[in-house]
């Protein structure tokens, strides 16, 4: 008779001491991962860029490991100086040599990820700074302006080259309870 009553009390009372208060062992530092309110913070941005050349009038991509040094703003505010990630470029055989790059007539899109970052050396003044830290930390949903400052790219000949971008804009839509947001591909040529 006691097993009978025991095993029900036993199970009523891991019922109740199961809680949802308390610390949500799923956060990881200030990024919420998951969360009972399914609160996150926007905090990256994901481009593709595929720079060409014109030879001949035939649009041609240049091929290369990786994007180095890409500068991208969002509303005029400097983000993360970044690299695109490293493609192995020996699986594309119909490549050429025109003026000092490898291109192919295929697309080759260089994928970057770009996380807020605060660029110290940006900030002149107490406001500067305060205005930095509210858009780290409250970018909130809506549509965004977005450019390509800058990127560099490295010849065959191990020459590095800064190409800038005075036209390359699109648009990014942050969206509530995303963390991350796609932006259109840019497709830049370079003279």
């Amino acid at each position: 008779m006691e097993k009978k009553i025991l095993l029900p009390a036993l199970i009523i009372c891991g019922l109740f001491s199961c809680s949802k208060e308390g610390p949500d062992a799923y956060t990881y530092n200030q990024e919420t991962i998951y969360s009972t309110s399914y609160d996150t913070r926007f905090s990256e941005a994901v481009a593709f860029i595929s720079p060409y050349i014109l030879d001949n009038g035939v649009q041609k991509y240049i091929v290369t490991d990786k994007l180095t040094n890409i500068t991208i703003s969002i509303n005029d505010d400097s983000w993360q100086t970044n690299s695109s990630f490293e493609l192995n470029t020996n699986q594309i055989s119909n490549k050429e040599l025109v003026n000092g790059y490898w291109v192919t007539t295929e697309k080759v899109s260089y994928p970057v990820v770009v996380n807020i970052n605060l660029r110290p050396e940006d900030i002149t003044t107490a406001g500067e700074y305060a205005t930095l830290v509210s858009n780290y930390f409250f970018l909130l949903p809506g549509v965004y302006a977005c450019k390509v400052e800058s990127f560099t790219l490295t010849s065959t000949t191990g020459q590095s080259n800064t190409i800038n971008l005075p036209l390359a804009y699109t648009t990014i839509e942050v969206k509530e309870g995303e963390i991350s947001a796609s932006m259109e591909d840019f497709e830049v040529q370079i003279q």
